[in-house]
């Protein structure tokens, strides 16, 4: 899979968008903010969060209220190809 450059994501935020889609293709649902924390080695889920907000900011994902793992990653981010 590639992930398209140049649309204002951090290298990590490109990381972390390619590590969901590993995580989703295995095991058919997004990983926990807990799991994305100890992926990268951050310090707790608040750090998780924090990044799938600002890409949420940045258009790459949003949210559905009152679900667990509730983030859907916009198409156009994504190449499946």
């Amino acid at each position: 899979m590639t992930l398209r450059r140049g649309h204002g994501l951090t290298e990590r935020q490109r990381e972390v968008l390619l590590f969901i889609n590993a995580h989703r293709a295995k095991n058919q649902c997004n990983p926990p903010t807990v799991e994305l924390a100890q992926n990268f080695g951050w310090a707790s889920p608040n750090a998780a969060a924090d990044h799938l907000a600002s890409m949420a900011r940045k258009g790459v994902l949003s949210f559905r209220p009152a679900k667990s793992r509730g983030y859907i990653i916009a198409y156009p981010w994504c190449d499946d190809r």
